[in-house]
């Protein structure tokens, strides 16, 4: 439970800068900051405690002494969460923000010292804190979304960092009272990305059994599973090898994926086409077409450095 709730961790509390109710956005700062207590999405009741909650300007919010269980003895605990560039308008009217930042800090594992004195008492010098930044923007008159950083980072983690631009993003997208027009959808067009993973734990502490749940008899044959979808990726790798990856960006993704589930080095991919790249064209590719796949693998621009 305490590999997969990370990830459920990181969606609750960044999400607490998510739709409020469709009523009047409360007047006062410090109101519209509890107001958004109550949107936090799957936990009720007391699963969530934060001892807290001050305003930040006109525009931010910042939480402390957060506290998130996810067992009768097991939790997580946050020091602060910061929020920020809120338009408490928007989100009143059920529409997510459209431009965010957030901060996540103080991230520990933790375990009731009531339930289990022992552990708890060793969890204070073996628990090393982590934390999440979270920084976006999207610019109404160009249409493009920047996902300038996400990032987890901590000691007994490593680093992992992504970045992100998207064109075509109408602000219909961010209203979650309806679904995405498909109109909308196939407009947008893929700008750049990048991704980086010096990794020191984060895939074999909270990553790998999350994957192991998802693999064909993943939970009772781990390492068989985890050898035959190595071997499935990397069959696919080297089909992109000869579809526009480069044989040295190929390379290098195959000898990650070999070193998997514990990397040696750090990776960096990153992919820069020279012109935006289409959703409708890349939904117009038929998997038999090798002379369009191939053409869009070189425009991707993907270069992979491990």
């Amino acid at each position: 439970m305490k590999h997969a709730s990370i990830f459920i961790l990181a969606a609750a509390l960044l999400s607490a800068a998510g739709p409020a109710a469709a009523d009047d956005a409360p007047a006062s700062p410090a109101a519209r900051c509890k107001a958004l207590l109550g949107q936090v999405p799957f936990v009720a009741g007391d699963v969530l405690t934060i001892d807290k909650v001050s305003p930040q300007g006109d525009a931010g919010c910042r939480f402390s002494g957060l506290r998130l269980k996810i067992g009768a003895y097991q939790a997580w605990t946050v020091d602060s969460l910061t929020v920020d560039r809120l338009d408490f308008g928007r989100l009143a009217a059920g529409a997510l923000p459209t431009t965010l930042f957030a901060k996540v800090e103080g991230i520990r594992f933790s375990i009731d010292p009531e339930k289990s004195p022992a552990v708890a008492y060793q969890m204070r010098f073996t628990q090393k804190p982590f934390g999440i930044p979270l920084d976006y923007s999207l610019d109404p008159g160009t249409r493009i979304l920047t996902l300038r950083e996400f990032t987890m980072q901590g000691e007994r983690i490593g680093r992992l960092s992504a970045s992100e631009e998207i064109g075509g993003v109408d602000p219909s997208l961010f209203d979650t009272r309806q679904d995405p027009p498909e109109a909308a959808l196939l407009a947008l067009t893929f700008r750049r990305a990048s991704f980086y993973l010096d990794n020191h734990g984060l895939i074999e502490g909270y990553a790998l059994m999350p994957i192991l749940g998802l693999l064909p008899d993943g939970m009772q044959h781990p390492e068989e599973a985890v050898t035959e979808a190595k071997a499935e990726i990397s069959a696919a790798v080297r089909q992109a090898m000869g579809e526009g990856l480069s044989e040295a960006s190929g390379a290098a993704l195959l000898s990650f994926i070999a070193d998997l589930p514990q990397p040696k080095r750090p990776i960096t991919i990153t992919a820069a086409p020279d012109a935006p790249v289409p959703v409708a064209a890349l939904a117009a590719i038929r998997p038999d077409d090798t002379a369009a796949r191939t053409a869009l693998g070189k425009s991707l621009n993907v270069s992979i450095t491990y």
